[in-house]
């Protein structure tokens, strides 16, 4: 079950809220994407204000603005993109994001309108893609080894995945616990847990999804980012397969919430949902 706030009201008129800690693998939320025609969806993106749907346009690519709960507000065309395979943030920092094109090339945009800034081959195929800011590499997954990559596109070293990795995220806080994390969703469909490793290769743990369609169908890009309510911490944002026909964006906990909220009105506590 997914983390819920208690609110008593007091004498004085004053509200205290407590979080429960969620397991990782918890729907927080999920909004619809798009069906079996072109466009369709292909990765999500998230930035400190909205969440982003990259579409397949078969060929081309597409940007598509929505607010955190779902709501679509702008899209864009991505110059010189063919096939978004996945998405994540950019070295370049703040307003540009990456999209894995092909699985061949990273090409990095600028995420107000859509425009080409770049592009770097990376070194084999890749399935997946992520943004350790921290380390400042690149991660792709490819024949289900995990290779770190440098920003110009060099591979550095590599570690197994496990079996079918498919799209990547990279979070700097998993389970409440600071680090440096990769998660690696896989890419058959079904009941199959996505997997999660420190950035040198270490396992660390893995889930499934529960709420609705948990695991029953293909994921497909994803990112970590700010959570929605922003009291979930870090949470995963993916593109999933719902059913034979539709992709729907899915906000997943990944055991982030804060353990403990008090704020000092119930209007505070109202602004955890904005």
């Amino acid at each position: 079950m997914g983390m819920r706030i208690f609110v008593t009201l007091i004498s004085a008129g004053l509200a205290a809220a407590t979080a429960v800690f969620a397991v990782p693998g918890d729907v927080i939320s999920h909004f619809s994407l798009s069906g079996n025609i072109y466009p369709v969806g292909a990765a999500m993106y998230r930035d400190a204000t909205y969440a982003y749907g990259v579409y397949d346009a078969g060929p081309g690519g597409e940007l598509w603005r929505y607010t955190p709960a779902g709501s679509f507000l702008s899209s864009f065309t991505l110059s010189g993109a063919v096939r978004p395979v996945d998405a994540d943030y950019c070295h370049l920092g703040a307003g540009y994001f990456v999209v894995l094109d092909g699985g061949t090339l990273l090409r990095a945009y600028h995420v107000a309108s859509g425009s080409l800034l770049g592009s770097v081959p990376l070194p084999a195929t890749a399935d997946g893609v992520a943004y350790d800011a921290a380390g400042g590499y690149y991660y792709g997954s490819a024949n289900n080894y995990i290779y770190r990559i440098t920003t110009a596109g060099s591979l550095v070293g590599s570690f197994n995945g496990g079996p079918d990795a498919g799209t990547l995220a990279a979070t700097s806080r998993f389970a409440g616990q600071a680090g440096d994390y990769v998660i690696v969703n896989p890419k058959a469909r079904g009941v199959h847990p996505t997997r999660v490793y420190t950035g040198g290769g270490s396992f660390v743990a893995s889930f499934t999804f529960s709420g609705p369609y948990p695991d029953m169908d293909l994921r497909y890009g994803a990112t970590a980012g700010d959570g929605y309510p922003l009291s979930y911490g870090t949470t995963l944002w993916l593109v999933l397969r719902t059913d034979f026909i539709w992709r729907s964006a899915y906000q997943i906990d990944l055991g982030n919430a804060n353990p403990a909220v008090a704020p000092a009105s119930f209007g505070a506590v109202k602004a955890l949902y904005r």
